[in-house]
C-alpha cells in the first residue's frame, strides 16, 4: 500500500493524499513502536525520501524519549492496526 501511494504521489501529486509524508512518518513511528518488520521500515523511509522528505527516519530512542513507557500518543487519524491494537496503547 505504501508503494502504491508513493508512486501515485510521484506521478501525480493531486492523486496522493495531501498529508502523505506526515502519514508515512506516523506509520513509521507505529511500526517502530510495535517492533515491526525492518523491510516495512525501509519501504516507508524510501517512500518519504522519494517524496522529498528530508527528516531523519524515526528511531527507537526518539520513541522512548517521547514517552517513558515507549508508547506513542494516540492520534485519531490512525485507527487500530491490522491486529486490532490502537497505536500508543498496549
Amino acid at each position: 500500500m505504501v508503494t502504491v501511494l508513493v508512486e501515485a504521489g510521484l506521478h501525480d501529486r493531486d492523486a496522493a493524499p495531501p498529508d502523505l509524508i506526515e502519514r508515512l512518518r506516523r506509520l513509521e513511528r507505529d511500526v517502530l513502536a510495535s517492533d515491526g518488520d525492518r523491510q516495512a521500515l525501509q519501504v516507508i523511509a524510501s517512500g518519504r525520501r522519494l517524496l522529498g522528505d528530508d527528516a531523519a527516519p524515526a528511531s527507537t530512542e526518539e520513541l522512548s524519549a517521547t514517552d517513558p513507557r515507549g508508547q506513542l500518543p494516540w492520534n485519531a487519524d490512525v485507527g487500530p492496526d491490522a491486529c486490532g491494537r490502537t497505536p500508543g496503547r498496549r
